[in-house]
């Protein structure tokens, strides 16, 4: 659920309440503050919320990574949180399932989990957290946003981009270059948090792209 900049957390939050206590459910709902532009943290706020969404995304499958990568991030997360293993009374099995992606779950990824974080005895929180970021920021694909989208395998740069509509399973991407305007429908159920994207980048980095009314 994209939120814009005319919107209030709080409403957000109360029609997210009213809408599950008229559909009773033992489901859990968490909120993720996400960071949609990927500049480099100056802040100990800021490092939090990257490590937050990067958590949330590699479990989610949206920051694809190798099952290596996965149990070394909950390791690294273990020592950063909790210190020496040898020392915390820590669930490995409950670290693996926020961290692993669901294709690779198995009843012995919190052993692993486990095995890695005693190998980091003695590394200090403000190393671990300097660790930590220089880890996902080293992965190819950090930074970037996968949406599911079903279309063929297109590319401009985003300065070609004139204008973008986004409908309730699509979206309308019109690019132009000298040889001429060409114009995409994309289908994906992500078509507004797409088109907030496109505007964070209009309005932080680029030139103005009109969207359609």
């Amino acid at each position: 659920l994209p939120l814009y900049a005319e919107d209030k957390f709080s409403d957000v939050l109360y029609a997210c309440e009213r809408s599950a206590s008229d559909l009773p459910s033992e489901r859990i709902v968490s909120f993720v503050l996400k960071k949609r532009l990927f500049f480099a943290p100056t802040t100990p706020d800021e490092e939090d919320l990257v490590l937050a969404q990067v958590t949330e995304d590699v479990r989610s499958d949206m920051f694809p990574v190798s099952l290596e990568d996965a149990l070394l991030f909950g390791a690294l997360q273990a020592q950063n949180a909790y210190g020496d293993a040898r020392l915390a009374n820590l669930n490995y099995n409950r670290i693996a399932t926020k961290v692993i992606p669901k294709r690779y779950k198995s009843p012995e990824n919190g052993e692993l989990i486990r095995k890695r974080h005693l190998e980091l005895a003695g590394r200090q929180p403000d190393e671990m957290r300097k660790v930590l970021l220089d880890f996902v920021q080293s992965r190819p694909l950090y930074g970037m946003t996968i949406f599911n989208v079903m279309t063929p395998l297109f590319s401009y740069p985003f300065r070609e981009l004139v204008s973008y509509r986004p409908g309730t399973n699509c979206i309308l991407i019109v690019t132009e270059r000298p040889t001429g305007t060409a114009k995409y429908v994309l289908t994906t159920e992500q078509s507004f948090t797409i088109a907030a994207l496109i505007n964070d980048y209009r309005d932080m980095q680029f030139e103005p792209a009109s969207q359609s009314a």
